[in-house]
């Protein structure tokens, strides 16, 4: 008898062509009673799609992942607001979010997109805490969510940690606190 074991995200990735929900994967097939050893971490992948959460050190992320929650995000869906305290920093995994600036005249215009290499809600780690631009969900996707709370204590013991996530890469100056467009005539 052959007998499929699943996994969950912190196993191994799916392979192509494997039709299981996000976070969820199938082992290899094993005969049932036959010893099937755990995967050894070098065979292990990380299992965040987010670029910053993947480039996390070991400590780091294993402090901070107690503490990441799930998230589905809808289109269209506001994740912060101009002048409102930050109190959730999201790590999408797939979809778009839009960093949108209120001009002088009451026009908008967007200043920035985050994706899977970037998060949304710089602010809160650095800065005030508060929201300068509107960020919404311009492509539906999913992500994890964390108290902005709980990210700044994390970065306040890891000046590692705080630095993957003020130099990453994707790191999105649209998300900075002090961005401010005036329009010209």
């Amino acid at each position: 008898m052959i007998a499929l074991h699943l996994y969950t995200h912190s196993s191994p990735p799916l392979s192509a062509g494997s039709f299981a929900p996000p976070g969820v994967g199938l082992l290899a097939p094993q005969r049932k009673g036959s010893f099937m050893k755990s995967p050894s971490s070098s065979q292990r992948q990380q299992p965040y799609r987010n670029c910053v959460l993947a480039s996390l050190p070991a400590p780091d992320i294993g402090r901070l992942a107690p503490h990441l929650a799930p998230v589905s995000l809808q289109g269209n869906r506001s994740l912060h607001d101009p002048g409102e305290v930050i109190d959730t920093v999201y790590f999408l995994e797939e979809g778009i979010s839009s960093v949108v600036v209120a001009m002088e005249d009451g026009t908008t215009i967007e200043v920035g997109v985050i994706g899977r290499d970037g998060f949304v809600g710089l602010s809160a780690v650095m800065g005030n805490g508060r929201s300068t631009n509107r960020t919404f969900m311009q492509i539906p996707g999913h992500g994890f969510k964390v108290k902005a709370r709980v990210l700044r204590e994390q970065c306040e013991t890891s000046s590692e940690l705080r630095s993957c996530l003020t130099g990453h890469p994707g790191f999105s100056g649209a998300d900075r606190p002090d961005r401010r467009l005036q329009s010209r005539p």
